[in-house]
């Protein structure tokens, strides 16, 4: 365990470390709670001010120790989408969500919340989080209105978890690695599904200027996050689905892929290197993603929607690093059995010649069983020593 970090400094320059590196993007609170038993963790997104700050301080802790524990090599952090100290949720009210459900045609219910971004959020009682579920902004009018207080990336308080993680994840020898949201998602988010579509048609003028505008607050953050000795940046949020791309291949180029360039070239002026994850069939959008927007590394990969990890490794595998991709359907639904052959299977295709990271295909959410997320992490620690023996 010694070398972890340089093991994943050494694969993302795709050279053979001494062993596969392990990650998770994330992990639900319930499996957090049940491996560091009695600690708490809790999802501070609604919370009030102060009450929020000490909880992330909190939530850094555990996760660093919690990430540590399981032998991963990269543990995460978030100072792009963190509120600011003096931010405080709008959480409407009965009228409010009956006024919205009109506007929007949405299933809109008292308790949701407003964040920072313009977005809709549901508290899933099972999981303990806060997911994103609906668009607020109706019209460019109102996201003019809105982005007159566009967040601000320096606001004081949006490291605070992050520099407890960044400090832990030293004193570990553990890489680290900053999130960051897509500016297509943030974008896509904020409106009605039908609104945004509408406007990608009708007034492409605005989807590229806020793009732009996503994109700046990105290229900030990625400052920050030099500052805090991050490794790599991760950009979240799906641009595809099972069926494929969210938007045509062509139209992603134009609207999105150059301007994720620039996040790129930010990132590597802080010497970092950056991720693009998706869910969803991104074949088409690879060559995009590795020739226009000129990304290091692709996360997810998603087997459950056809991507298989060894033929992008074969086709792309010189220019990118990769990241996945045990489904996560296979942590929920299949055998121990089953997800060892999995987790060997893709140690086989991707890690040969390194610029591979064993990870998941998402997430552990609440509904994988813990018991197969361990053992796609006990697999990956009993066959991932370079030379790489599995046939």
């Amino acid at each position: 365990m010694e070398n972890r970090r340089n093991d994943v400094l050494t694969t993302m320059s795709h050279e053979e470390p001494e062993r596969v590196p392990i990650f998770e993007m994330g992990i639900d609170p319930p499996h957090i709670e049940t491996l560091m038993f009695p600690e708490r963790f809790w999802s501070p997104a609604d919370r009030p001010a102060t009450e929020r700050v000490e909880l992330l301080k909190h939530n850094g802790e555990v996760q660093v120790r919690c990430w540590d524990r399981l032998g991963f090599s990269i543990v995460r952090t978030d100072a792009a989408l963190t509120p600011p100290s003096e931010w405080s949720a709008k959480v409407i009210s009965e009228e409010e969500a009956k006024n919205l459900r009109k506007d929007t045609g949405l299933s809109y219910s008292a308790g949701t919340f407003i964040d920072e971004w313009g977005r809709g959020r549901i508290y899933d009682s099972k999981c303990r989080v806060w997911i994103q579920q609906y668009g607020t902004i109706t019209s460019v009018e109102e996201w003019e209105e809105w982005a007159q207080s566009f967040p601000d990336p320096w606001a004081e308080g949006r490291d605070v978890g992050a520099k407890i993680v960044a400090e832990l994840a030293e004193e570990r020898d553990l890489a680290l690695a900053g999130l960051l949201r897509e500016p297509f998602a943030t974008l896509f988010e904020a409106f009605p599904i039908s609104t945004y579509y509408r406007l990608q048609l009708e007034n492409p003028d605005f989807i590229k200027k806020a793009v732009k505008r996503y994109t700046d607050y990105n290229c900030e953050t990625i400052k920050r996050y030099g500052e805090l000795g991050c490794d790599l940046v991760i950009s979240s949020g799906d641009i595809a689905h099972r069926d494929g791309p969210h938007i045509r291949p062509a139209l992603f180029d134009e609207f999105f892929a150059k301007e994720m360039h620039r996040q790129v070239e930010a990132a590597h002026r802080v010497a970092i290197k950056y991720v693009k994850h998706s869910d969803g069939d991104i074949r088409t959008l690879i060559p995009s993603l590795v020739d226009t927007a000129k990304v290091d590394g692709l996360h997810s990969l998603d087997p459950s929607a056809g991507v298989d990890i060894g033929k992008v490794k074969e086709e792309w595998g010189d220019k990118i690093f990769l990241m996945g991709n045990v489904a996560v359907d296979s942590l929920a639904l299949k055998s121990e059995e089953e997800v060892i052959q999995e987790t060997k299977d893709c140690i086989r295709k991707a890690a040969p010649g390194g610029g591979f990271i064993l990870c998941s295909s998402n997430s552990w959410y609440t509904h994988c069983k813990l018991v197969n997320c361990l053992t796609m992490v006990r697999t990956g620690q009993d066959y991932g020593a370079y030379p790489i023996q599995i046939l």
